[in-house]
């Protein structure tokens, strides 16, 4: 064989290589969906229109595609708001459980989505425990002292989900799962604007956050759903019980 022929299958094996390692399969799992059902796949979060679709077998579906970039991703059924999965677009093989059943979705498989289902996971975590604090402050017969210990509960979670937020943002600030989350709008506004900063050029030159830094800029911090809140310490010890039946949880 000649050093040319060589050459050419060398190229080929390195062009081979690179596609295998852009690409992505999403190997999902189907709870209360019936078997051939259509599963849409969008990255268009406004119209929904789909770039690919899928239909349920035997409980699964797959989809294969490339991962030039992360992306966002929704993977929905037609008129059934409630089963959804929102997940990123990388390298890997992605798996996703799809349910209509609300906490019941799940996706891992790869390192954006296992740290983005680790954050909902805690996430849900604080908001069912906000709920059952919630529920407390409003039952009849609790007391001036007794709600005034459990706004301080309440205060200090939110101040920790806020934290927790940060870091994960920080943490994520350059890629998909950092931005999507600096637009979701959960954090203060002085968090938000020092992490904006440190986005990468191309992503703060996207319109959604140029539009949103004229936003922050714009609005009064008062406005900050957070920002009533004083400054607390760490969690009070019931939460770090429930912190530690995850693998994330919020910061203390």
């Amino acid at each position: 064989m000649t050093r040319n022929n060589w050459a050419c299958l060398f190229l080929a094996g390195l062009l081979l290589t690179a596609c295998r390692g852009n690409s992505y399969r999403i190997k999902g799992t189907t709870e209360g969906i019936d078997e051939g059902d259509t599963l849409f796949a969008t990255m268009d979060f406004e119209t929904g229109l789909p770039f690919d679709t899928m239909v349920v077998r035997k409980g699964e579906f797959e989809l294969k595609g490339r991962a030039d970039s992360i992306r966002q991703c929704i993977i929905y059924r037609a008129h059934d708001e409630e089963t959804s999965a929102l997940l990123f677009l990388e390298p890997g093989t992605i798996r996703v459980k799809l349910s209509p059943v609300p906490g019941n979705t799940h996706v891992s498989g790869t390192r954006i989505n296992d740290r983005w289902q680790q954050l909902t996971d805690s996430v849900a975590l604080y908001s069912g425990h906000m709920d059952r604090l919630l529920s407390q402050y409003y039952t009849e017969g609790c007391t001036e002292e007794e709600r005034a210990s459990l706004l301080s509960k309440m205060t200090r979670q939110a101040e920790g989900l806020n934290r927790c937020l940060c870091r994960v943002t920080e943490e994520n600030i350059d890629n998909e799962l950092g931005y999507f989350l600096l637009l979701d709008g959960s954090m203060h506004h002085a968090d938000r604007l020092r992490l904006i900063a440190k986005l990468p050029k191309a992503m703060r030159e996207r319109e959604e956050i140029r539009n949103l830094l004229n936003h922050l800029m714009t609005t009064d911090n008062e406005s900050d759903a957070m920002s009533g809140f004083d400054e607390m310490g760490s969690f009070d010890s019931d939460m770090d019980d429930m912190e530690s039946q995850t693998d994330f949880g919020l910061p203390e």
